[in-house]
């Protein structure tokens, strides 16, 4: 019998997931029709059928509020402030009342 060699991790395509209309567009399948594997370059032919993978960007809320910096730079008497100064959260709409705050 044939054996085949175990392909090689070269053998796959990243695409960036920029939106959920990839997940209606179904690379996948569209990578491994024949039919599309018959117009790609003669040197790409032995790695068929590639296999999808995809690159997340990071989350909008993780571009945004991104606190690290600020946490980073907090010295300890800067904590202290934090943890016994007052807060305005008993007045906002948003507020989260068995903690008696606002919760992000």
């Amino acid at each position: 019998p044939k054996t085949r060699t175990p392909k090689k991790d070269t053998d796959c395509i990243i695409f960036n997931f920029s939106s959920k209309a990839l997940d209606h567009i179904n690379l996948n399948s569209i990578v491994r029709d024949t039919r599309v594997q018959s117009f790609l370059p003669n040197n790409i032919i032995p790695f068929c059928p590639l296999k999808v993978y995809y690159k997340y960007d990071l989350p909008l809320g993780r571009r945004i509020c991104n606190y690290s910096n600020f946490l980073k730079n907090l010295d300890s008497s800067q904590i202290r402030s934090i943890l016994d100064g007052s807060c305005s959260c008993t007045n906002s709409p948003f507020l989260y009342p068995p903690r008696g705050h606002v919760l992000t």
